[in-house]
């Protein structure tokens, strides 16, 4: 059981160090909780190890919906009562609104000499680009004279009949 609650107080030691925000773990805590509830829960031999891994079942459970005070405060507890050394973090203040500078001291106005704007580099003229030459469209494509295309048709046909008539021939030879 010791190794199942080191565990558990490192990734609690981990959610202190990010303020409590239920980023330990991918899944927050609540997603950890689940997968380390039922390994403790087979190892809790006693009655005693029973109630401790369920009162950090308790303490944990809704932890994404705590407020921040509440997220520290079951994490600590649970630190301190698991063996873990809980540092006393401050408690999550809210933010302080910032003192307002003094005003500037006076002094003589003087005149603010002229801010000029940067040079700006001279555009370069692009240079001017040259006519594509026109492509063919599909429907202007030239297309083969028919007597062509029947003549070669003709030809694979006459070439698939000679694959059909040699296959079984080929096949005998190497049988035998």
């Amino acid at each position: 059981m010791r190794d199942m609650y080191e565990k558990l107080l490192k990734i609690l030691a981990l959610e202190q160090g990010r303020n409590f925000n239920d980023t330990a773990v991918i899944g927050g805590l609540e997603g950890f909780l689940s997968f380390w509830l039922s390994e403790a829960r087979s190892k809790a031999g006693d009655a005693t190890a029973r109630q401790k891994v369920e009162e950090v079942a308790a303490r944990l459970h809704g932890y994404s919906g705590q407020d921040a005070g509440t997220r520290r405060a079951n994490v600590l507890y649970l630190m301190e009562r698991l063996g873990g050394r809980a540092e006393r973090a401050p408690a999550p203040q809210a933010p302080r609104a910032e003192p307002k500078p003094p005003p500037p001291m006076q002094r003589e106005s003087r005149p603010s000499p002229p801010q000029r704007e940067p040079e700006r580099p001279a555009r370069q003229a692009r240079p001017e680009r040259q006519a594509e030459p026109e492509r063919p469209t599909r429907a202007e494509a030239p297309r083969p004279e028919p007597e062509l295309q029947n003549r070669a048709t003709e030809e694979i046909a006459e070439v698939e009949q000679v694959a059909e008539v040699a296959a079984p021939q080929s096949r005998q030879e190497e049988a035998e």
